[in-house]
Parts: structure tokens; C-alpha cells; sequence
């Protein structure tokens, strides 16, 4: 997650090509499911209220992505505009809290698994999805 840019990208460098299977973001200890979630779970339900009619958010809606090697896929953007830099500035200064963990396979169904936005991928089976927190923006 680069919050400062206001982007939450996923990338990968490991392999040639990979399909992203599971992506899940949280804000402190709850998994959010779309960005009105992660704006309400960052700045509270009345501030996100308020939020959401200025930070007008870009989503790539793709349920699963497939990342190039060395690339990096965005899945939600926030532009920092005059209009919305009181609410940019407050999820910003809220970055502490946010943590992603994904799941990615190779085109020969190798798998990678990362746990956290600090985390090292790490090999795994195979990704499983719990539709129930996953992030869908």
C-alpha cells in the first residue's frame, strides 16, 4: 500500500506472469470488503459520510488481476485535490492501521502468499479465497 500517493497498488516481482486470487485490506484488526468500508473504517462513520462526497475514489471493479512481472496493478485510487485534502490528509495520517495480505499463482500453479504489507511472500499450496473478507472495491 503507497498511501501516500494515494494508491493502493498490488505488485509482485517473483515470477513472469500471475493471477492475483485473493486480496483482502484491514484497518486495524477488521477486514474491509470496498473503499466506502476502508474510508468508514479510517475516519469513522460521520467523517466518511462527508468523505465520500469529495474524494471520488477510481476503482478497478476486476475481482481477480493478472500481474506482469514487475508491474503493479492499482486497485483503488484517491486523487488529493483542494476540495477533498482535509479527509486525504486524515487517511493519511491513518496509514498506520491499514494492512493488505494477497494471494497470487503462476501461470503453472505456483503459488505465493503474502501477509501483510511488511511481509516477504512466502510459498504456499495453493491461495484460498474466504469471500466473506475479501476486498473487492
Amino acid at each position: 500500500m503507497v498511501p501516500n500517493s494515494g494508491n493502493q497498488p498490488v505488485s509482485k516481482r517473483e515470477i513472469l506472469h500471475a493471477h492475483e486470487q485473493s486480496l483482502r485490506v484491514k484497518v486495524g484488526d477488521q477486514y474491509v470488503r470496498s473503499v466506502s468500508d476502508f474510508v468508514s473504517a479510517s475516519l469513522g462513520r460521520e467523517q466518511a459520510l462527508k468523505a465520500e462526497e469529495v474524494l471520488h475514489p477510481i476503482h478497478n471493479r476486476v475481482r481477480t488481476r493478472f500481474i506482469s512481472a514487475g508491474q503493479t496493478q492499482i486497485v483503488f485510487r484517491m486523487a488529493k485535490t483542494a476540495e477533498n485534502s482535509q479527509f486525504w490528509d486524515l487517511l493519511a495520517n491513518d496509514q498506520d492501521r491499514w494492512d493488505v495480505e494477497f494471494c497470487y499463482c503462476s501461470v503453472f500453479q505456483e503459488c505465493w502468499q503474502v501477509r501483510g504489507k511488511w511481509q516477504e511472500p512466502e510459498h504456499v499450496k495453493q491461495c484460498r479465497r474466504d469471500e466473506s473478507r475479501e476486498f473487492f472495491p
